[in-house]
């Protein structure tokens, strides 16, 4: 096998030091010959580099705003504000328990017993299977109600901390407007059914709460 001198590009045994024609270093040639190739992988790395990086900052980016602007449950999403922007601490806010009423084809539900607790419980029977529901404002000042139920463990007990609301009976615990799972079963969350506010008053439809058959 033969070495090829990069000055003259004479023909020379492969253990030369020097080439036998011309005389130049055959180790600082193969050098200055590697030389553009390394030069040529950095610039590679470096054009890879600034496509790779916008890509990662725009995914970033993204992944933030998607977790600081959680997507609303499509329930949740045609409520009505009732109330300002509020906090919950994080030692939680347990529901008081009302009484409501029922009017024709309505549960009514005190608004005022929502907004001034956060979060009330109360027991529907005058449908062909009696279930408990919870009526809760939100963070962002919307009017939540809610099958209170998870049928994952069975419990009808739920408290509002922080932006979440947790199962009282397991380490269960969802986003309170997006219903996203932080821990435990994702999907037996306290299921979303419409409402509205006329008056004084929350209506619920009790067919809304008659048709629910749950999930499992």
């Amino acid at each position: 096998m033969t070495n090829a001198c990069t000055l003259c590009g004479s023909e020379n045994e492969p253990d030369r030091t020097t080439c036998a024609v011309c005389g130049a270093s055959m180790t600082d040639r193969a050098a200055v010959a590697a030389a553009p190739a390394a030069a040529g992988s950095r610039l590679t790395f470096r054009r890879a580099a600034l496509v790779l990086f916008p890509v990662l900052a725009i995914g970033g980016a993204w992944i933030l705003w998607s977790y600081l602007h959680r997507s609303e449950h499509p329930v949740v999403r045609s409520q009505p504000v009732v109330a300002g922007p509020r906090t919950y601490d994080s030692a939680g806010v347990k529901p008081a328990g009302i009484a409501v009423s029922i009017l024709g084809d309505d549960i009514v539900v005190p608004l005022d017993a929502v907004t001034r607790n956060g979060i009330v419980r109360f027991e529907y029977t005058a449908g062909p299977t009696p279930r408990w529901l919870l009526a809760y404002v939100a963070t962002n000042g919307k009017l939540v109600t809610a099958i209170s139920l998870s049928e994952h463990c069975g419990s009808t007990e739920f408290l509002l901390r922080g932006e979440q609301i947790v199962c009282a009976h397991c380490p269960s615990r969802w986003h309170m407007t997006s219903f996203e799972a932080y821990a435990c079963c994702g999907k037996y969350y306290p299921d979303p059914i419409p409402s509205r506010v006329e008056g004084a008053n929350v209506l619920i439809a009790r067919a809304d709460v008659d048709r629910w058959a749950g999930r499992m």
